[in-house]
């Protein structure tokens, strides 16, 4: 064996249409320790190059029917990842230079000394080995810094794009787009994409048939394309480039289809390589896990959310004046949170914690809560403990965290004279300051055991009469507005129609 470092040995491929140099050429190669096969014609040698994988083909240039430059290009169109060395008796400079652009590593003239040749191989066998080790570094740091992203990080665009990122950097790609069949995560994701160019995901998915891409991934799992192979997943909708080189692998697992990890080269017309296909397919089985643990855990938090909002429609089912009472502030939160355009994820948050800002209650006596006389100075220390030891209940709960403080502080006021910790004015959480005046609404607008709902024009004045004390004064306003709109129901009977409609 030529080098100790060399693990198994290196294979050679041989094409020349004489078969005395074919001979010669695999006796002396075998002899120097390497595998040799021998092919007499570009032809012969394509059909090799197609069945195995070669570190090095040494080919002749005139030969008939495909010569050695159509067999370089054919070999780099369809991504076969082969080290070409070129023999010839007829060179010049015009086909040195095409070879070498081409990705010849080298150029040997007829005829030649077989140790001359013997020294051309060894140096690119180390030059191969030495990319193929560099490039099995980087990707394996890139591969750990996502694995460790994926550990550390809970935010799940962040390591898509990470993801994204490194793809597109290890497979010199233009444009790295994720594309998915359906939303998986919340916030909802349905693509990532990360370029080099002035380029939209929606200018980039509406140019391609998204439809016709999935199916065939569903069955074939990648797809690498060029030239006029890239019209097959074409929408017919015009592009301000064209791609020359298209690479996508599937993203789920065999039973659960999510979608594809894309890459495109615009810039060059290098196609795509067999490794590269293989660290793709890498990058989505990362992000197939990424998703599949997403999906797990977010049905777990479903299911565990579930259960405590059964916890609270239980508590609060003992008593006919309470029942309903989250559901109904959690739908009024909804409806003032969008209405000042919150984004998605913190209306998504409010909601939640409209149904759940009560949970703290399941650890005050029983008999204080269905009090039909007023709490007694003792009781009413006591139900003020509810919003900490409902925040103690959550707090075991990460995914919970973002709604943790709206249930701590949601009886806070806007002059600070509310509990548990006196927050005054902005320093009270948005969501918290949306729950307070929900939860009080409710309150007056649904039958206690103290008196009867109150009446429409006296539930605006007390909003009123306590804007800035109680409420926020922002927040007052909108609360008015949604009033006289008829946005929010009044009584529990419109409440009903309301959320059945």
């Amino acid at each position: 064996m030529q080098y100790d470092e060399m693990k198994q040995p290196v294979s050679i491929l041989v094409v020349d249409d004489e078969s005395s140099i074919r001979d010669l050429l695999k006796e002396y190669l075998s002899l120097e320790g390497y595998k040799v096969d021998t092919a007499e014609d570009g032809n012969d040698a394509y059909t090799y190059l197609r069945k195995s994988y070669y570190d090095i083909v040494l080919t002749d240039l005139e030969m008939p029917g495909m010569n050695g430059i159509e067999l370089l290009e054919k070999a780099n169109t369809e991504g076969l990842n082969h080290k070409f060395i070129i023999l010839t008796g007829f060179g010049t400079v015009e086909t040195a230079i095409m070879a070498l652009k081409l990705g010849a590593i080298d150029y040997i003239l007829k005829p030649f000394k077989l140790e001359e040749l013997g020294f051309i191989i060894k140096k690119a066998v180390h030059r191969r080995r030495l990319e193929e080790e560099n490039i099995q570094l980087r990707e394996a740091l890139s591969l750990y810094q996502i694995s460790e992203a994926m550990i550390l990080n809970n935010n799940i665009r962040a390591v898509l794009d990470l993801i994204l990122e490194k793809a597109m950097h290890e497979l010199d790609a233009d444009i790295v787009i994720l594309s998915l069949k359906e939303t998986i995560s919340k916030p909802l994701i349905t693509r990532v994409l990360k370029s080099s160019m002035d380029i939209t995901a929606d200018e980039l998915e509406s140019a391609l048939n998204k439809e016709k891409i999935f199916k065939r991934l569903e069955s074939e799992r990648y797809m690498n394309l060029t030239g006029r192979q890239i019209d097959q997943i074409r929408s017919g909708s015009a592009m301000g480039f064209d791609i020359r080189s298209y690479l996508s692998v599937a993203v789920g697992l065999r039973d659960r289809f999510y979608g594809a990890l894309c890459a495109f080269r615009v810039k060059s017309d290098m196609p795509f390589t067999d490794a590269q296909r293989k660290l793709t397919t890498i990058f989505g089985e990362r992000i197939t896990t990424l998703l599949e643990v997403k999906r797990s855990d977010e049905g777990l938090q479903h299911a565990i959310i579930e259960s405590i909002e059964s916890l609270v429609k239980a508590l609060e089912a003992k008593d006919p004046f309470t029942k309903g009472h989250s559901e109904r502030v959690s739908v009024y939160a909804h409806i003032v949170a969008e209405r000042l355009k919150l984004d998605a994820k913190t209306v998504l948050n409010v909601t939640q914690a409209g149904r759940l800002h009560d949970i703290g209650k399941i650890g005050i006596r029983y008999d204080a809560l269905t009090k039909k006389d007023g709490l007694d100075k003792e009781e009413y220390e006591q139900f003020k403990l509810h919003p900490g030891i409902g925040a103690n209940i959550l707090k075991p709960m990460s995914f919970l965290a973002d709604i943790i403080p709206m249930i701590l502080h949601h009886h806070e006021r806007y002059d600070g004279k509310g509990y548990p910790d006196g927050l005054e004015g902005e320093n009270i959480p948005l969501g918290a300051r949306i729950l307070a005046i929900c939860d009080s609404f409710d309150v007056m607008t649904s039958d206690r055991p103290y008196r009867s709902t109150l009446p429409k024009e006296k539930v605006k004045s007390e909003l009123r009469s306590n804007s800035g004390t109680q409420f926020d004064p922002k927040l007052v306003t909108a609360m008015l507005l949604l009033l006289e709109e008829g946005e929010i129901p009044l009584m529990k009977d419109t409440f009903e129609t309301h959320t059945k409609a």
